[in-house]
């Protein structure tokens, strides 16, 4: 379970993810019209999925070793100082099943400000929940969609 103080969110990864088995993260707007929502992990990537192919990141596991190392240097608890956590916009989209011929479906689609990589990372080292901003007027839907229920 992702737990916080007033400033920084623990997140917890897989046991058998080495070198450390956390990430810390904070937010990157201390403004009023942006707050934080605890995802679930496999909820949010699935909407991810959706947004436009030119800026979906592939998974972990193809991605060059050297990109890797900096991520997980970057993300690193124990190295200089607490990354930022994703920020993000929800938006409803819906698209037309079997051509049409039946109703159509509401689907959530995730675009990133930043943190793409972030939460790839997050998915691929075992968070089953993470928390990422979002103006306060998605806020809701994000949380009907992706909210991770321990957490929110």
């Amino acid at each position: 379970m992702v737990t916080h103080t007033d400033e920084i969110w623990t997140v917890p990864l897989a046991a058998n993810h080495t070198p450390y088995n956390f990430v810390k993260l904070k937010r990157r707007f201390d403004r009023n019209d942006y707050c934080v929502v605890v995802v679930d992990t496999a909820a949010f990537m699935e909407c991810f999925s959706r947004e436009m192919p030119g800026y979906i990141i592939p998974t972990v596991d193809r991605w060059q070793l050297d990109r890797k190392e900096a991520i997980q240097k970057f993300l690193d608890p124990n190295g200089n100082g607490v990354p930022e956590m994703p920020v993000v916009s929800f938006e409803l989209s819906s698209r037309k099943k079997w051509f049409g011929l039946l109703q159509d479906v509401v689907e959530g689609v995730i675009s990133f400000t930043n943190g793409r990589h972030r939460s790839r990372y997050l998915q691929f080292s075992g968070a089953k929940c993470f928390p990422v901003q979002i103006n306060i007027s998605s806020a809701e839907e994000l949380r009907k969609y992706c909210g991770c229920s321990c957490c929110n």
